[in-house]
Protein backbone atom coordinates (compact mmCIF):
# COMPACT_ATOMS: atom_id res chain seq x y z
CA UNK A 1 0.00 0.00 0.00
CA UNK A 2 2.47 2.74 1.09
CA UNK A 3 4.49 1.45 -2.60
CA UNK A 4 1.56 2.47 -4.27
CA UNK A 5 1.11 5.60 -2.64
CA UNK A 6 4.80 6.16 -3.36
CA UNK A 7 4.14 5.78 -7.04
CA UNK A 8 1.37 7.29 -7.60
CA UNK A 9 3.07 10.47 -6.19
CA UNK A 10 5.97 9.94 -8.52
CA UNK A 11 3.38 10.28 -11.13
CA UNK A 12 2.22 13.21 -10.02
CA UNK A 13 5.24 15.47 -9.95
CA UNK A 14 6.04 14.13 -13.25
CA UNK A 15 2.67 14.86 -14.75
CA UNK A 16 3.14 18.50 -12.88
CA UNK A 17 6.65 19.22 -14.24
CA UNK A 18 5.41 18.32 -17.47
CA UNK A 19 2.60 20.40 -17.45
CA UNK A 20 4.66 22.91 -15.95
CA UNK A 21 7.38 22.95 -19.06
CA UNK A 22 4.80 22.63 -21.68
CA UNK A 23 3.03 25.85 -20.01
CA UNK A 24 6.79 27.47 -20.01
CA UNK A 25 7.27 27.06 -23.72
CA UNK A 26 4.10 27.89 -24.89
CA UNK A 27 4.04 31.27 -22.80
CA UNK A 28 7.62 32.10 -23.32
CA UNK A 29 9.98 30.58 -25.23
CA UNK A 30 8.68 31.66 -28.82
CA UNK A 31 9.65 29.34 -31.35
CA UNK A 32 11.44 30.26 -34.36
CA UNK A 33 12.78 28.06 -37.71
CA UNK A 34 16.29 28.76 -36.36
CA UNK A 35 19.01 31.58 -34.41
CA UNK A 36 20.91 33.99 -35.85
CA UNK A 37 24.00 34.51 -33.70
CA UNK A 38 25.36 36.95 -35.62
CA UNK A 39 22.39 39.34 -34.71
CA UNK A 40 21.38 37.11 -31.45
CA UNK A 41 17.75 36.83 -32.94
CA UNK A 42 15.38 34.06 -33.86
CA UNK A 43 14.41 34.41 -37.40
CA UNK A 44 12.03 32.73 -39.73
CA UNK A 45 8.46 30.91 -39.25
CA UNK A 46 9.00 27.35 -37.82
CA UNK A 47 6.54 25.14 -39.80
CA UNK A 48 7.68 21.91 -38.15
CA UNK A 49 10.41 19.96 -36.19
CA UNK A 50 13.15 20.46 -36.05
CA UNK A 51 13.09 24.23 -34.90
CA UNK A 52 14.04 26.47 -31.85
CA UNK A 53 12.47 28.06 -28.99
CA UNK A 54 14.10 31.29 -27.72
CA UNK A 55 13.84 32.51 -24.28
CA UNK A 56 15.01 36.19 -23.20
CA UNK A 57 15.71 37.63 -20.22
CA UNK A 58 17.67 40.98 -19.38
CA UNK A 59 21.63 39.43 -19.80
CA UNK A 60 20.38 35.74 -20.76
CA UNK A 61 19.47 34.13 -23.83
CA UNK A 62 18.77 30.22 -23.89
CA UNK A 63 18.31 28.54 -26.98
CA UNK A 64 16.05 25.36 -26.92
CA UNK A 65 16.41 22.84 -30.44
CA UNK A 66 13.17 21.36 -30.42
CA UNK A 67 11.94 17.95 -31.94
CA UNK A 68 12.78 14.41 -31.43
CA UNK A 69 14.85 15.58 -28.38
CA UNK A 70 15.76 18.92 -26.84
CA UNK A 71 19.58 20.66 -26.49
CA UNK A 72 20.05 23.61 -25.59
CA UNK A 73 22.46 26.57 -25.83
CA UNK A 74 22.60 29.52 -23.11
CA UNK A 75 24.33 33.38 -23.72
CA UNK A 76 25.50 35.59 -21.71
CA UNK A 77 25.70 39.45 -22.13
CA UNK A 78 28.77 41.76 -20.94
CA UNK A 79 28.20 45.64 -20.62
CA UNK A 80 31.96 46.06 -20.36
CA UNK A 81 33.11 45.19 -24.33
CA UNK A 82 29.52 45.17 -25.60
CA UNK A 83 29.32 40.87 -26.21
CA UNK A 84 27.75 38.11 -25.52
CA UNK A 85 29.56 34.85 -24.90
CA UNK A 86 29.14 30.95 -24.29
CA UNK A 87 31.20 28.59 -23.70
CA UNK A 88 30.88 24.81 -24.98
CA UNK A 89 31.96 21.70 -23.24
CA UNK A 90 31.91 17.75 -23.69
CA UNK A 91 32.92 16.16 -20.65
CA UNK A 92 33.05 13.04 -22.62
CA UNK A 93 35.51 13.77 -25.07
CA UNK A 94 38.97 12.75 -24.31
CA UNK A 95 40.59 15.41 -25.85
CA UNK A 96 38.45 17.97 -22.94
CA UNK A 97 37.59 20.38 -25.32
CA UNK A 98 36.33 23.60 -24.88
CA UNK A 99 35.12 25.95 -27.05
CA UNK A 100 34.80 29.61 -25.54
CA UNK A 101 32.67 31.66 -28.38
CA UNK A 102 32.06 35.42 -28.11
CA UNK A 103 29.69 37.43 -30.53
CA UNK A 104 29.85 40.88 -31.52
CA UNK A 105 29.12 43.33 -34.31
CA UNK A 106 28.11 40.42 -36.50
CA UNK A 107 31.28 38.50 -35.45
CA UNK A 108 31.53 35.18 -33.83
CA UNK A 109 34.93 34.60 -31.96
CA UNK A 110 35.74 31.14 -30.86
CA UNK A 111 38.85 29.75 -29.22
CA UNK A 112 39.14 26.13 -29.58
CA UNK A 113 41.31 24.94 -26.49
CA UNK A 114 42.33 20.96 -26.53
CA UNK A 115 44.12 18.76 -24.36
CA UNK A 116 46.95 16.25 -26.67
CA UNK A 117 49.38 14.05 -25.32
CA UNK A 118 53.09 14.39 -26.03
CA UNK A 119 55.60 10.99 -25.67
CA UNK A 120 58.90 10.60 -26.10
CA UNK A 121 61.81 8.51 -25.11
CA UNK A 122 62.19 9.88 -22.16
CA UNK A 123 58.60 11.34 -20.74
CA UNK A 124 55.59 11.65 -21.61
CA UNK A 125 52.95 14.79 -20.83
CA UNK A 126 50.31 17.09 -21.72
CA UNK A 127 49.92 20.36 -23.64
CA UNK A 128 46.79 22.23 -24.66
CA UNK A 129 46.81 23.24 -28.19
CA UNK A 130 44.54 26.23 -29.18
CA UNK A 131 43.14 27.71 -32.67
CA UNK A 132 41.13 30.62 -32.93
CA UNK A 133 38.09 31.45 -35.46
CA UNK A 134 37.08 34.14 -36.87
CA UNK A 135 33.48 34.33 -38.31
CA UNK A 136 31.76 36.40 -40.45
CA UNK A 137 28.51 35.89 -42.62
CA UNK A 138 31.08 35.72 -45.37
CA UNK A 139 34.19 33.95 -44.37
CA UNK A 140 36.46 31.96 -41.69
CA UNK A 141 39.70 33.16 -40.65
CA UNK A 142 41.52 30.34 -38.49
CA UNK A 143 44.44 31.58 -36.23
CA UNK A 144 47.02 29.05 -34.79
CA UNK A 145 48.30 31.08 -32.27
CA UNK A 146 51.82 31.57 -30.36
CA UNK A 147 52.99 28.63 -27.65
CA UNK A 148 53.85 31.50 -25.77
CA UNK A 149 50.24 33.72 -26.02
CA UNK A 150 48.47 33.57 -22.82
CA UNK A 151 44.85 33.53 -23.74
CA UNK A 152 43.37 31.66 -20.49
CA UNK A 153 42.17 34.33 -17.91
CA UNK A 154 40.04 36.85 -17.34
CA UNK A 155 40.44 39.33 -20.08
CA UNK A 156 40.07 36.53 -23.00
CA UNK A 157 37.75 38.12 -24.99
CA UNK A 158 40.09 41.14 -24.94
CA UNK A 159 42.94 39.65 -26.18
CA UNK A 160 41.26 37.56 -28.59
CA UNK A 161 39.40 40.63 -30.25
CA UNK A 162 42.65 42.16 -30.17
CA UNK A 163 44.13 39.05 -31.87
CA UNK A 164 41.68 39.30 -34.95
CA UNK A 165 41.63 42.83 -35.15
CA UNK A 166 45.49 42.26 -36.23
CA UNK A 167 45.95 38.65 -37.57
CA UNK A 168 47.33 39.85 -40.87
CA UNK A 169 49.82 42.38 -39.75
CA UNK A 170 50.88 39.74 -36.95
CA UNK A 171 50.36 36.71 -38.61
CA UNK A 172 51.68 34.33 -42.06
CA UNK A 173 49.34 33.30 -44.46
CA UNK A 174 49.79 29.84 -44.52
CA UNK A 175 47.93 29.41 -47.55
CA UNK A 176 51.02 30.82 -49.51
CA UNK A 177 53.41 28.54 -47.45
CA UNK A 178 54.88 25.29 -49.31
CA UNK A 179 53.56 23.23 -46.45
CA UNK A 180 50.47 21.17 -46.58
CA UNK A 181 47.91 22.51 -44.25
CA UNK A 182 45.53 19.55 -43.49
CA UNK A 183 44.10 18.99 -40.48
CA UNK A 184 46.48 18.35 -37.58
CA UNK A 185 48.96 19.79 -39.32
CA UNK A 186 47.76 23.78 -39.19
CA UNK A 187 51.48 25.66 -37.70
CA UNK A 188 51.01 29.02 -35.98
CA UNK A 189 49.87 31.59 -38.76
CA UNK A 190 45.78 31.87 -40.35
CA UNK A 191 44.12 30.45 -42.84
CA UNK A 192 41.32 32.70 -44.87
CA UNK A 193 38.16 30.18 -45.51
CA UNK A 194 35.69 31.76 -48.08
CA UNK A 195 32.13 31.22 -46.74
CA UNK A 196 29.09 29.53 -49.41
CA UNK A 197 25.23 28.65 -48.39
CA UNK A 198 24.75 26.05 -51.01
CA UNK A 199 21.06 24.32 -50.43
CA UNK A 200 21.07 22.27 -47.16
CA UNK A 201 25.12 23.05 -47.05
CA UNK A 202 27.49 25.20 -45.85
CA UNK A 203 31.07 25.23 -47.17
CA UNK A 204 34.18 26.49 -46.56
CA UNK A 205 36.78 26.72 -48.72
CA UNK A 206 40.58 27.94 -48.43
CA UNK A 207 42.65 27.98 -51.74
CA UNK A 208 46.01 27.15 -50.41
CA UNK A 209 49.77 26.79 -52.47
CA UNK A 210 49.51 23.29 -52.05
CA UNK A 211 45.58 22.54 -53.14
CA UNK A 212 42.32 23.62 -52.16
CA UNK A 213 40.76 22.65 -48.51
CA UNK A 214 37.50 22.37 -48.04
CA UNK A 215 35.08 21.96 -44.79
CA UNK A 216 31.21 20.79 -45.27
CA UNK A 217 28.38 21.25 -42.97
CA UNK A 218 24.76 19.65 -43.81
CA UNK A 219 22.56 22.59 -42.20
CA UNK A 220 18.40 21.69 -43.09
CA UNK A 221 16.09 24.59 -41.89
CA UNK A 222 18.11 25.44 -38.85
CA UNK A 223 21.18 27.03 -40.89
CA UNK A 224 24.00 27.76 -39.61
CA UNK A 225 23.17 27.49 -35.88
CA UNK A 226 23.11 23.68 -36.16
CA UNK A 227 26.42 23.67 -37.14
CA UNK A 228 29.58 22.74 -34.47
CA UNK A 229 31.94 25.76 -32.82
CA UNK A 230 35.06 25.61 -34.85
CA UNK A 231 35.63 23.04 -37.50
CA UNK A 232 35.08 20.27 -34.71
CA UNK A 233 33.53 17.07 -34.90
CA UNK A 234 30.02 15.71 -34.04
CA UNK A 235 30.38 16.44 -30.23
CA UNK A 236 28.22 19.54 -29.00
CA UNK A 237 24.87 18.72 -30.73
CA UNK A 238 23.47 15.62 -31.50
CA UNK A 239 23.35 14.47 -35.02
CA UNK A 240 20.17 15.03 -36.54
CA UNK A 241 21.58 15.45 -40.39
CA UNK A 242 23.87 12.56 -40.42
CA UNK A 243 26.97 13.40 -41.61
CA UNK A 244 27.37 16.94 -40.14
CA UNK A 245 30.70 17.20 -41.06
CA UNK A 246 33.90 16.07 -43.03
CA UNK A 247 37.46 16.69 -42.19
CA UNK A 248 39.35 19.57 -43.66
CA UNK A 249 40.19 17.72 -46.80
CA UNK A 250 42.09 17.84 -50.13
CA UNK A 251 39.91 18.93 -53.12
Amino acid sequence: MKTKKINICVLMALLLMATSCKRLFKGTWPKYETFNEYTMKGEGVAKKAPYVRVYSSGNKIIVALMGNYTKQRSYTYHAKGKYWSSVMKNPEDEKMTTVYRFFYNDTIIEQEVTRRAVATENESYIIWYTQIYLKTKHNCVIITPGANEDLNNDNRFFKLREICRNYKKQRVNLAESNRSQSEGNIEEGYLNFDKTISRDSLYYRCMTKTGPLIVKFRTGPLGEWITEPAFGEERYLDDIYSPVRSSINKA
